[in-house]
């Protein structure tokens, strides 16, 4: 992953940008989306304090699963 895309995902993903501009095939723009909205969920969820652990393990299990059809699709790790 760039370091400008890279830079845009945290920003999205820590709340202090609304949108991400993607390109590219369709399956590998959907993959980086998944990925980066469980990425999203999960950080939000660890800020709040009425948080269950139980919903926590859910949001990491389904981070780690876009992870890995990230991967698939992109053959690039996801860093965050």
């Amino acid at each position: 992953m760039k370091k400008s895309s890279l830079k845009e995902a945290v920003l999205f993903i820590t709340g202090n940008k609304q949108r991400v501009k993607l390109q590219g095939k369709k399956e590998k723009v959907k993959a980086y989306l998944d990925v980066l909205m469980a990425s999203k969920d999960l950080y939000e969820a660890l800020n709040q304090e009425n948080i269950t652990l139980n919903e926590i393990k859910y949001l990491v299990e389904k981070k780690k699963a876009c992870a890995i059809a990230y991967k698939m699709k992109t053959s690039e790790d996801w860093v965050l």
